[in-house]
């Protein structure tokens, strides 16, 4: 007896835990897979607002460097001229909400390599949605080869910084540190 009860105070617990979960979503976004009803959020929505924010990732290539400038006499370029890379970020970013974003900024921290290829390897955002990062790593670590730093005639791996500017839910500016 004590068996049965137990099998079904469990059956209703699911029975009452899946109604709860099919009352908080519309049945549009609704679908069954294999038997279980899953939901699958609207793309628009964004997780909770952040004031700031710094993610660190892993950058293979600072590895195998000996020696990284802050500055040199000619810094890294992404394609032929200077606005290459702002056209690149406008037209490929994904900013998850940047519609409701009044006023923030990603800082994306990269190294140039002295053979031109850029790694991400830390991310600062402010006043942005905690998601809002979207593909912003990826769209400059497969961006290509850059034109590396110089120092001197010589080629040198380097720091540097894209800022991107939103405001009223646009992109405002790119530029770099």
């Amino acid at each position: 007896m004590y068996r049965t009860m137990k099998k079904y105070q469990s059956i209703l617990c699911f029975i009452g835990v899946c109604s709860i979960a099919l009352t908080a979503c519309s049945n549009d976004q609704l679908r069954e897979t294999e038997a279980w009803l899953t939901w699958d959020p609207p793309l628009d929505i964004c997780s909770g607002p952040i004031e700031r924010d710094q993610v660190s990732y892993t950058c293979s290539i600072l590895d195998t460097l000996e020696e990284i400038y802050l500055s040199v006499d000619h810094m890294p370029q992404y394609g032929a001229s200077e606005g290459d890379l702002e056209a690149y970020i406008r037209a490929n970013a994904e900013i998850c909400g940047i519609e409701e974003i009044f006023d923030g900024h990603f800082i994306i921290h990269t190294v140039v390599s002295r053979h031109g290829a850029p790694c991400v390897y830390l991310l600062s955002a402010e006043d942005v949605f905690e998601d809002s990062k979207g593909n912003l790593v990826d769209l400059i670590n497969n961006s290509g080869t850059w034109r590396p730093g110089k120092s001197g005639n010589d080629f040198v791996d380097v720091t540097y910084a894209i800022v991107i500017e939103i405001k009223q839910g646009a992109i405002v500016e790119v530029t770099s540190l």
